[in-house]
Parts: C-alpha cells; sequence; structure tokens
C-alpha cells in the first residue's frame, strides 16, 4: 500500500519533468523493470512455499525486504526531483518577503 501511495505521489510530481534527468530514469527503471520482475518471480512460487525459508529467509520476508529497498528508493527519488521545486519556493518566499514585507506586523498590546 506504501509504495502505491508513493507512486501516486511520483507520478504528479514526474510530469512535466526531462525525462533524460537521471534521478527520472532510475524511478521509471525501477518502477518498469524492477518491481515487476520482483512481484512475478514471488508470484511464480506456489503459496504452501512461500513461507518455507531457504537459505535463511523465506520467500516472504525476501518480498518484504525488497519491497521495503525499493520504497525507501522511490522516496529518495521523490526528495531529489523536489528539490528544485523547495528551492524555487524558498527563493520566492524570500523575494516577497523583501519586495512586501515579512507579513502582517503585529498588533500593538497596549
Amino acid at each position: 500500500d506504501r509504495i502505491g501511495l508513493q507512486l501516486d505521489a511520483l507520478g504528479g510530481q514526474m510530469e512535466g519533468r526531462d525525462q533524460n534527468q537521471p534521478a527520472v530514469a532510475e524511478v521509471r527503471k525501477l518502477v518498469g523493470e524492477h518491481l515487476p520482475e520482483l512481484v512475478s518471480s514471488y508470484t511464480a512460487i506456489p503459496r504452501h512455499l512461500r513461507g518455507e525459508a531457504r537459505a535463511g529467509r523465506t520467500p516472504d520476508e525476501q518480498l518484504a525486504e525488497s519491497l521495503g529497498r525499493i520504497s525507501t528508493e522511490i522516496d529518495s527519488v521523490t526528495r531529489q526531483i523536489a528539490e528544485g521545486s523547495i528551492d524555487n519556493l524558498a527563493i520566492r518566499t524570500r523575494y516577497l518577503d523583501y519586495r512586501y514585507g515579512s507579513g502582517v506586523e503585529p498588533e500593538d498590546k497596549a
């Protein structure tokens, strides 16, 4: 569920972005290749075998761990892409503060 929410947010964020930007290309590969391959590999395992440990971990544990890594990477890419927008907002806010003052003056308390 968390990855689905992250992907929804990221989808809107990627609209209008340069598709050759490294962060955008990486997330497309992650979501378009790695995630589907992971899910496909897991679903190919019969349900009754998914809980059996092999090489120290069960397929269920391996899937959960891998999905956690993917979620962390999506979060990282989301932050990278957002940095420019965050910087632009800070610049515009400083400009407006400089140009028009820092907002409402505090009321005098008499």
